[in-house]
C-alpha cells in the first residue's frame, strides 16, 4: 500500500511514548519489536518504554515477556549498549518465562538506552511531530553491527545523512511503498542489519454534527491521538 494512496497507521505508540519521554528526566530503555514469526501479541514496530523503577509505558506481550524485559533493561541501563533479545515460544512446552504464554511464535526485540537528549528519544519525538505535519519519515532500527552503530535513528525522505547507500535506498523505498523493509549491508566496519519502519500518518477523523453525541466520540478519538475536526452548520 502506498503512502500516497492514503495509508495510515492505527497504532499511536509513537505519540504515547513521546509524551512520556517528555516527562522522564532519567535514563530509561526503549524496547522495539523488530521481527515476529507465527502468532505473537505485537508485531514489528511496537514499542515499550521501561523506566529504572520498573514502570512501563506500552506492552509487547500479554504480560508474559515484560518481567524478563525489565531484567534485560537493567543490564542495558548499566552498559549503555543496544542489543537484541529473542523469545521463541514455538516449543511444545507452554510454560515459558514462568507463565503459560498463549502465543505460538518467535519475536525479536531491540533494547536500547534512552536519555532525554538521546538519538532514540529524539527520533521518536520528531517522528511523532512530523507525522502530524504529514511529513514522510522512517524509523531505522540497526540491530546487527558494531555496538556504536546499533540503535534507532530517524531518516527523512529529503535527507541522505545515512552513509551506507543500501540503507539510504532501503529507507527511500520503504517510505515510497509505505511498508517496512529489512536491509543488510557490509562496509569497512563489518556486517550490518536494520529494520526500517515508515512512519505513516494517523487517520484524520471528521465528525459531522456537533451534537451531544459528538462529544464522547471526539474524546475517544483524541485519546487515541487521532486528529479530530468537528463541523456543524449551526453557529452555536
Amino acid at each position: 500500500m502506498s503512502l500516497n494512496n492514503g495509508a495510515v497507521r492505527l497504532d499511536p505508540g509513537l505519540e504515547v511514548l513521546s509524551l512520556r519521554l517528555a516527562e522522564v528526566d532519567t535514563p530509561c530503555v526503549i524496547a522495539t519489536v523488530i521481527s515476529a514469526a507465527g502468532s505473537t501479541y505485537r508485531k514489528p514496530g511496537a514499542r515499550m518504554l521501561i523506566e529504572p523503577d520498573g514502570r512501563i509505558t506500552g506492552l509487547l506481550s500479554g504480560g508474559c515477556l515484560e518481567r524478563d524485559l525489565r531484567e534485560h533493561a537493567t543490564a542495558i541501563l548499566a552498559s549503555g549498549v543496544a542489543r537484541t533479545v529473542t523469545y521463541d515460544m514455538r516449543a511444545d512446552n507452554d510454560l515459558l518465562f514462568g507463565t503459560g504464554a498463549g502465543c505460538d511464535g518467535c519475536v525479536g526485540i531491540l533494547l536500547e538506552r534512552a536519555l532525554p537528549d538521546s538519538r532514540v528519544a529524539g527520533a521518536i519525538t520528531t517522528a511523532a511531530t512530523l507525522s502530524r505535519a504529514g511529513i514522510k519519515t522512517a524509523m531505522v532500527m540497526i540491530h546487527e553491527g558494531p555496538a556504536e552503530h546499533r540503535g534507532t535513528r530517524l531518516w527523512r525522505a529529503a535527507e541522505h545523512e545515512l552513509a551506507a547507500p543500501p540503507l539510504a535506498l532501503a529507507c527511500a523505498s520503504a517510505i515510497e511503498a509505505g511498508s517496512p523493509e529489512e536491509v543488510r549491508w557490509v562496509d569497512t566496519s563489518g556486517a550490518h542489519a536494520a529494520w526500517i519502519q515508515p512512519v505513516l500518518p494517523l487517520p484524520a477523523m471528521l465528525i459531522c454534527g456537533a451534537g451531544p453525541d459528538a462529544e464522547p466520540l471526539a474524546a475517544i478519538f483524541r485519546s487515541l491521538h487521532f486528529p479530530v475536526t468537528v463541523v456543524d452548520h449551526r453557529p452555536a
